[in-house]
């Protein structure tokens, strides 16, 4: 995926905007079948850079049944190399919370620290903190991709 290229996985639709970041738009319910798919993009994105700065735009993602949240968190504790930040941008309540929820699982159960995350109102911000995040991730990144 090159630099401002668009994917679309079902209804969401994923932007290369930098080098290392990815912005997520996510529309409607997500379902089991777009996990995979999502993070897929995300984990091409942490192999070619060595981690990854993420964008959820969220203000039109609709709700995470519960076995999305479990096929999630199982993905994401497969992955013991995880390195990147996410900024979450526009979530409602409720969206907040089942992502809190999803993240800090993953974590207890990976016994790994959780990423940064962070909300936002504006995206202007979201993307603002996602940059202050690269120097400390580039460092983090290239020690865990070297051993």
């Amino acid at each position: 995926m090159q630099v401002g290229e668009t994917i679309w996985v079902r209804s969401h639709q994923i932007l290369r905007l930098e080098r290392d970041l990815l912005v997520f738009v996510i529309v409607g319910e997500v379902q089991e079948s777009d996990v995979d798919g999502i993070l897929q993009w995300e984990r091409q994105l942490r192999d070619e850079v060595g981690y990854t700065l993420v964008l959820v735009d969220a203000n039109r993602m609709g709700v995470m049944p519960a076995e999305v949240r479990k096929r999630a968190a199982a993905a994401l504790q497969a992955d013991q190399t995880y390195c990147g930040a996410l900024a979450i941008w526009g979530a409602p309540f409720l969206v907040r919370t089942l992502i809190n929820l999803l993240l800090r699982a993953t974590a207890l159960l990976t016994r790994q620290p959780a990423q940064p995350t962070e909300y936002f109102a504006h995206r202007a911000d979201a993307i603002a903190w996602l940059h202050t995040q690269r120097g400390p991730l580039q460092k983090q990144g290239a020690t865990i991709h070297s051993v």
